[in-house]
């Protein structure tokens, strides 16, 4: 009988209250059952101490930082002192399907040459109510790509949703953690050096909630702020990685030319929703990343415009 690999699942916390509760259950019901869950809270002020330690699981491992570490320091605190075969990073605020654990586990199991497996997830508010379609919409059907392959699509977008991805521990002996120069993007930086050496997979099955509220890093790193770390992580990979990436140069005036794209679709859901500052300072951004490409994107979105109310 071959004995079921482990799974680590770090989740850091901070300021949780509201949902880490839910959270954890969510871990602890997993079908999957060989797990453990570490919890490294980075110094919270509210009540979320008292709820994880108001749960008894012999499978959490319960930390309190002795000081703030951050968004990246705390990922990195999580899976130092994970243990396990595979390795999920969860956030304090969402939830996993039931199934989770284990059809990701199935994929890595059986495909030797994937370092990582993520999936759809469904999008939900504070109150748990389904509020988006989900994320990526565009994926499709399960697939299996080549590493190189993948790592283009994510010079383009992000597509992976944190605590959807389970990861290959070794990707991390070989390539480091979360690079802690980094902050909201360290993930994307992960993905596309993982990418480079090992094939990446994805499930079109919704396998885990995505919580979307005021409080949440996707809301507090909106505008300028999140397309200049995405482009330092795109930036960093290529100084890092530059022998494994087959057209460096090429590459670096691709990323300029994503930043500014992003940059103007940026600026124009901005100022849509009224935040005209925030969208002035992401249309100024773009034009200093890649003016020709910024126009190009500005003149796209005028047709479109024109075309919607010819």
């Amino acid at each position: 009988m071959t004995m079921e690999r482990k799974v680590s699942i770090g989740m850091p916390s901070y300021n949780a209250e509201a949902f880490i509760g839910k959270a954890i259950k969510s871990v602890l019901d997993q079908t999957y059952k060989n797990i453990e869950l570490i919890i490294c809270d980075d110094l919270s002020d509210d009540n979320t101490e008292g709820i994880i330690r108001s749960i008894n699981d012999p499978r959490i491992k319960f930390i309190r930082n002795e000081k703030r570490l951050g968004i990246a320091g705390n990922f990195n605190n999580c899976l130092s002192r994970s243990t396990g075969d595979y390795f999920c990073l969860f956030n304090d605020d969402d939830l996993m399907c039931p199934d989770n654990i284990e059809k990701k586990v199935n994929v890595l199991d059986n495909n030797k040459n994937v370092g990582m497996v993520f999936s759809f997830v469904g999008v939900i508010d504070k109150n748990g109510r389904d509020i988006d379609v989900g994320w990526p919409r565009f994926l499709g059907a399960d697939f299996i790509k080549p590493g190189r392959e993948w790592f283009n699509s994510l010079l383009l977008e992000n597509n992976v949703c944190t605590s959807s991805a389970l990861i290959r521990k070794e990707c991390f002996d070989k390539l480091g953690g979360f690079d802690e120069r980094l902050s909201y993007s360290c993930d994307l930086e992960v993905w596309m050096k993982i990418a480079l050496f090992y094939d990446v997979a994805y499930l079109a099955q919704s396998l885990a909630k995505f919580r979307l509220h005021a409080d949440n890093a996707s809301c507090r790193y909106e505008g300028v702020r999140v397309i200049k770390e995405s482009h330092k992580a795109r930036m960093m990979i290529a100084e890092k990685y530059h022998r494994s990436i087959s057209d460096s140069r090429e590459y670096k005036k691709r990323a300029y030319r994503v930043s500014a794209e992003i940059g103007i679709d940026q600026s124009a859901d901005l100022f849509a929703r009224r935040f005209y500052i925030k969208s002035f300072g992401c249309l100024l951004y773009a034009m200093n990343m890649d003016l020709a490409a910024s126009l190009k994107k500005i003149a796209n979105i005028i047709n479109k415009k024109l075309k919607k109310y010819s």
